[in-house]
């Protein structure tokens, strides 16, 4: 018998250019290679980290994907469709968009 929550995921995910290096509500590094101050709750002070976000926006070759709201249940449908279809047992799944406002670049 296994141990209750021993199997649980909490899985989260963006879409292209939703959290890009320097963003000024924070980020982290690869594996947390390097200390950045601040967080989503307490963001770094402002501008410390405005030219390597204006790096990292300027190095995407795409646009950067934004899921609509009229969207976003067509897309939680088919990411729980394609969930179920692996096996996976889905207790809650939602699709959101940013917790805060973002600057148009």
């Amino acid at each position: 018998m296994s141990v209750p929550w021993n199997r649980w995921f909490h899985c989260i995910g963006g879409t292209y250019g939703s959290w890009l290096l320097g963003d000024p509500g924070g980020f982290r590094t690869r594996h947390h290679r390097e200390h950045v101050e601040g967080d989503y709750r307490n963001p770094p002070p402002e501008g410390i980290y405005e030219s390597r976000h204006r790096c990292a926006q300027e190095s995407l070759r795409f646009d950067v994907v934004t899921i609509h709201p009229e969207d976003r249940p067509i897309v939680c449908q088919e990411m729980g469709r394609v969930l179920l279809a692996y096996g996976a047992e889905l207790i809650d799944l939602s699709v959101g968009g940013q917790s805060r406002p973002r600057k148009q670049s």
